[in-house]
């Protein structure tokens, strides 16, 4: 779809949606790959502004935008203290008792 897409193209990422949650529930958003649930919560949390049309939201969101991104820095950040410690166990820096 993407490698289709035309510099002066519009890609329109959500069209027609529209949904109501009561006050107090919580909802999530699944759909697949490339069909417009970050941009929704984007659009929710305030985080973006839609091109065309409005959002209305009353009350507070808490939302968790990109949870893939947060798996990911912190995963590198494992990785990253791992192998510092390897690299003084190899060296014999590692604490002696």
């Amino acid at each position: 779809m993407l490698k289709d897409l035309r510099a002066d193209a519009v890609l329109e990422a959500l069209k027609g949606v529209s949904f109501d949650v009561a006050k107090g529930k919580t909802f999530g958003i699944v759909g697949r790959n490339g069909s417009g649930e970050s941009t929704m919560l984007k659009l929710i949390a305030g985080i973006g502004k839609p091109t065309v049309g409005s959002v209305r939201v009353q009350g507070r969101v808490s939302a968790l935008i990109e949870l893939g991104l947060i798996l990911f820095v912190i995963t590198f950040v494992v990785l990253a203290l791992a192998k510092l410690l390897l690299l003084q166990l190899a060296r014999g820096e590692g604490r002696k008792t």
